[in-house]
C-alpha cells in the first residue's frame, strides 16, 4: 500500500532474513496517479540487539554443597537461559561462573572461596546470533 510518509518502517521481519527494497513516488492529479521513477534496490538484514530484562527475585542461599543461587523465571519467552556471576568484596568486577537453560533458576557455586565476602549477579540472554545479554540483576551474598 502507498504511505504518505517519506518513510517506512517494516515491522513484520524476521532477523537475519535478508530483505529488498525499492521506492516509487506516486502524485495525484486531476484524480488520476501518476506514477514517478523507482529506486535502485537497497537491501536490509534485521538484527536483534534487544537484551532481554535482567532477572529479579536473586537470592543466596548457603548449604552443604555450596552457595545456591536462585532467581524468578523470566517471562521473556526469547530468553534462552541465564548467566551467573561472582564478585569477590575486594573485587569491582564479577566474573562468569556459569550458564544455565531457560529451564532452569538455580545455580550451585561449589567452590565458594573462604574468608571472603562473595556477591553474585544473575543475566539472561535471549536466542539471537550473537545472544544479547540483560544487564546484571542486583547482587545478592550470604556473609
Amino acid at each position: 500500500e502507498p504511505v504518505k510518509q517519506t518513510q517506512f518502517v517494516d515491522s513484520r521481519v524476521i532477523n537475519g532474513q535478508k530483505y529488498f527494497y525499492k521506492v516509487q513516488s506516486q502524485r495525484s492529479f486531476k484524480g488520476h496517479v501518476v506514477n514517478g521513477g523507482i529506486s535502485d534496490v537497497i537491501t536490509a538484514v534485521p538484527i536483534d540487539k534487544t537484551p532481554p530484562l535482567p532477572p529479579v527475585g536473586v537470592t543466596a542461599v548457603e548449604t552443604s554443597s555450596g552457595i545456591k543461587v536462585f532467581w524468578d523465571r523470566s517471562d521473556d519467552t526469547d530468553v534462552a537461559g541465564y548467566r551467573i556471576y561472582r564478585r569477590l568484596a575486594d573485587k569491582k568486577v564479577p566474573t562468569l561462573l556459569g550458564e544455565v537453560s531457560s529451564t532452569y533458576t538455580l545455580f550451585v557455586d561449589a567452590n565458594v572461596p573462604e574468608d571472603i565476602r562473595v556477591y553474585y549477579s544473575v543475566t539472561a540472554f535471549d536466542r539471537s546470533k550473537p545472544a544479547n545479554e540483560s544487564d546484571q540483576s542486583r547482587e545478592v551474598t550470604i556473609r
